[in-house]
C-alpha cells in the first residue's frame, strides 16, 4: 500500500482520498476507522459537559435505562439512547455485543468462548464484556469482514495522550462517581473492604475503619500489619458508624456494602457533606451480587485510587486461581447447601441473589434457597428440613453466638435431625470476610470445594 501525506498550512480542512482498484474488506475497515475521527460524542459528569472524540471511546453501555460511555479513565452519562447511538455509529468500527453494550473494535484485545454459547470480549484496559448469544455471530462477522482471527486479535491501541486527564470516574449503582485526584481520606465500612484496599496497595489514605461485625483478627495475616494502626470507629448498629462520626472525620470517600449504607442513610450524609463520595459494593447488592460484580468493584476502585494496573492483575489472578480450583468439578457436582447466619425463631440465610450464593455455585454446590430473592432472608425450620441440605455453612462473626455454639444449636433442632447434613455431621465454618467482598473470596471457594467434595482437590 502506498501512503502519501501532503502537509500544507493553507489547507483549511483535512481530506482523506483513497485511490484503489476495489474496496475490499480490510480497506472498508480502514475507512470505517478513519470515519470515527470526524465524530465527537457529548457526555456529562455531574454538571460538566464534555465532547469526547469517538476514537477515544472504548465502549458504550446501558444501565438502569441510562446510557454511559467510557474512555480509558472516565465514564460519561450520555443523553442519547443506545439504539440512537447504534444508528449513528453504523459505519464505524463500533459493534453491538449485547442488548446493553457496544464496543469499539479498535480497543478489543481478544475474545474467548464462554458458557451458554456466549463469548467474552477482553478490552485493551483489561475489562471483560460478555457477548450475548444473539450477538456472537454479529461480532464474528464484523471481525471476518476485516479478515482477523477473533482469537488472535491485534487491534487494540493506546488512547491518545492529548486526551489524557487526571480525573477518574466510574459508574456505581447507576450513578457516576468522579474524583479529580486519588481519595486522601477514606473510611471503609468493614474490614473486608479495608483488606481489599490493602490488596490493591492502598492503605495510607484509610483514616478509620468500621468493624461491621468483624474484627482485625478476621483479616488475612499479610494484610493485618497494614491495617492494625488504623483507628476503629465506635461499634453502632451492625458495626456501622453514625453520620456525625463520618462528618467529623471529613472523609472524601466512604466505601460500604449495600447493608451498611442502608443503615447509615447515605442520602442524609451526602446532603450534609456534599463533597463526599459514597461507593456501594455492587457485589453485595441483591440482583447484582456475583463474583463478576465484585471484579467490577475492584476495577472501579483501582481507577479511583489510580492503581488500575494492580486491579487488573488482581482480578486476573483470582480468575486463574478459581479456574484452576474448578477443573476438578463436573456437572454432577451439585451438593445441596444451607447457609445459617443466625436466628432461632426465624433462621437467617442467604438467598439466590447474594455473592455467597454465587461462591457456592462456583464451588459445585447448590444453595437450597437459590430460588428466593432479596439478599439475606428469614426462613422457616420446616422448610429447611423439607429441602434437606447435605452440608450447612455456618457464619462465624462478632455476634451473640460463636460458630461452635451455632452448630451445637442446629444439632439440637428437632426439625433438622433427619437432614443429611446433621445426620452426617457436615458443617463448614466461614467468616463474613470470606462470603462478602474481600481478598478472601478465592479462599472461600477453595474451602467450600474441600468441604463439599473432600477427595477432589
Amino acid at each position: 500500500m502506498k501512503v502519501t501525506i501532503n502537509q500544507n498550512p493553507n489547507i483549511k480542512e483535512t481530506e482523506v482520498i483513497i485511490n484503489c482498484c476495489s474496496l475490499d474488506k480490510r480497506l472498508k475497515y480502514l475507512v470505517d476507522y478513519i470515519r470515527q475521527f470526524s465524530f465527537s460524542i457529548k457526555g456529562h459528569i455531574d454538571d460538566k459537559h464534555f465532547y469526547i472524540p469517538l476514537d477515544c471511546v472504548l465502549y458504550i453501555d446501558s444501565v438502569d435505562k441510562k446510557t454511559f460511555f467510557y474512555d480509558e479513565h472516565r465514564v460519561f452519562l450520555c443523553k442519547s439512547s443506545l439504539l440512537e447511538l447504534e444508528k449513528m455509529l453504523d459505519n464505524t468500527v463500533f459493534v453491538r455485543v449485547s442488548k446493553n453494550c457496544m464496543i469499539n473494535l479498535a480497543y478489543l484485545h481478544c475474545v474467548r468462548n464462554a458458557d451458554n454459547h456466549r463469548m467474552e470480549a477482553i478490552m485493551s484496559n483489561g475489562e471483560r464484556i460478555m457477548v450475548g448469544r444473539a450477538y456472537v455471530e454479529r461480532l464474528r462477522s464484523k471481525l471476518e469482514e476485516i479478515q482477523i482471527d477473533p482469537f488472535h486479535l491485534h487491534l487494540s491501541k493506546e488512547i491518545s495522550s492529548m486526551y489524557s486527564c487526571s480525573e477518574r470516574s466510574v459508574v456505581n449503582m447507576g450513578t457516576i462517581i468522579s474524583s479529580p485526584a486519588a481519595p486522601k481520606r477514606v473510611v471503609p465500612l468493614s474490614y473486608g473492604t479495608a483488606e481489599l484496599l490493602a490488596a490493591l496497595g492502598v492503605s495510607g489514605p484509610l483514616i478509620a475503619v468500621a468493624p461491621a461485625e468483624t474484627t482485625l483478627a478476621n483479616v488475612l495475616p499479610h494484610y493485618r500489619n497494614l491495617l492494625e494502626s488504623i483507628p476503629v470507629l465506635t461499634y453502632q448498629d451492625q458495626g456501622v458508624p453514625t453520620i456525625e462520626e463520618l462528618i467529623h472525620l471529613e472523609a472524601d470517600l466512604v466505601i460500604g456494602s449495600f447493608y451498611s449504607t442502608k443503615t447509615i442513610n447515605m442520602e442524609t450524609l451526602k446532603r450534609r457533606q456534599p463533597n463526599i463520595n459514597i461507593y456501594i459494593h455492587e457485589g453485595t447488592v441483591p440482583a447484582h451480587a456475583t463474583l463478576e460484580s465484585t471484579y467490577r468493584d475492584i476495577l472501579n476502585l483501582g481507577k479511583l485510587f489510580r492503581v488500575g494496573d494492580i486491579a487488573v492483575q488482581l482480578v486476573e489472578q483470582w480468575r486463574r486461581e478459581i479456574a484452576c480450583l474448578r477443573r476438578c468439578l463436573t456437572v454432577e457436582n451439585d451438593l445441596r447447601v444451607f447457609v445459617y447466619d443466625g436466628g432461632k425463631a426465624a433462621p437467617y440465610t442467604s438467598a439466590g441473589d447474594t455473592l455467597e450464593n454465587d461462591l457456592i455455585h462456583l464451588s459445585g454446590g447448590k444453595n437450597i434457597f437459590h430460588d428466593k430473592k432479596s439478599g439475606y432472608i428469614a426462613t422457616d425450620w420446616r422448610e429447611i428440613a423439607k429441602r434437606d441440605p447435605e452440608i450447612i455453612i455456618v457464619h462465624q462473626y462478632d455476634d451473640s453466638m460463636t460458630a461452635e455454639e451455632k452448630i451445637a444449636y442446629l444439632r439440637r433442632r428437632s426439625e433438622l435431625k433427619g437432614t443429611s447434613a446433621v445426620r452426617n455431621n457436615r458443617f463448614l465454618k466461614l467468616s463474613l470476610l470470606e462470603v462478602f467482598p474481600s481478598a478472601q473470596n478465592t479462599r472461600a471457594i477453595k474451602k467450600m470445594i474441600n468441604a463439599f467434595y473432600p477427595n477432589l482437590l
